[in-house]
């Protein structure tokens, strides 16, 4: 089989699947390594197909033929798994709509079509939350990365720990920021914080 038949094919098998299809049975179907795959997805978008790349799989970004309203109650925790699900099946979150009983109906566009905008999104939530917690009168302490985020300040006092000092904690099976990787590699956990955590 040629290349631009197995890219024919391919597009073929993209477009009659309802779920995303994984480069991994994409490779195994067509009996090639799942790199000749992602070579071909990349030449099939040049050939103009709109070609999704989810958490799950590749889909083929054609025209909504199918809208669905959804009526629900959830907590922040839950609307994020929510979102993920939808976007992860090739779904998009075009809007909410909110039922006020004193405004009436509020209505808002998303366009949430991946993990990033819905996690974007997700972070929206919360830094409004915090910003409405730190806004009431009285003192309010706020540490952290990204803390200024949440809340300007009177007084900013700046910490600073030396990196070899991280360092010598990571060799004592001190965990990265957030992490819970005690155990992992002294390098990786110097690699993550020197990548992630200090820039």
């Amino acid at each position: 089989m040629s290349g631009t038949e197995r890219r024919n094919q391919i597009v073929e098998r993209i477009k009659k699947n309802a779920v995303p299809v994984s480069g991994t049975m994409l490779a195994k179907e067509f009996e090639v390594s799942r790199q000749v795959i992602v070579q071909d997805i990349a030449l099939i978008r040049a050939a103009g197909y709109d070609i999704i790349s989810t958490h799950r799989g590749y889909l083929l970004n054609e025209p909504i033929s199918v809208n669905r309203v959804f009526k629900v109650q959830h907590t922040d925790e839950q609307t994020e798994e929510e979102l993920y699900s939808i976007v992860d099946l090739g779904g998009t979150v075009a809007n909410v709509i909110v039922n006020h009983k004193v405004y009436g109906q509020m209505e808002a566009e998303l366009n949430i079509n991946s993990r990033k905008k819905a996690k974007d999104f997700i972070d929206d939530i919360k830094l409004a939350q915090y910003q409405s917690l730190a806004s009431h009168k009285g003192r309010v302490l706020i540490y952290g990365v990204g803390s200024s985020y949440i809340h300007k300040g009177d007084t900013l006092i700046y910490c600073d720990l030396a990196r070899w000092k991280i360092q010598l904690r990571y060799r004592k099976c001190m965990p990265n920021f957030k992490q819970d990787n005690d155990d992992e590699d002294v390098l990786k956990k110097i690699k993550r914080g020197f990548f992630i955590e200090q820039k």
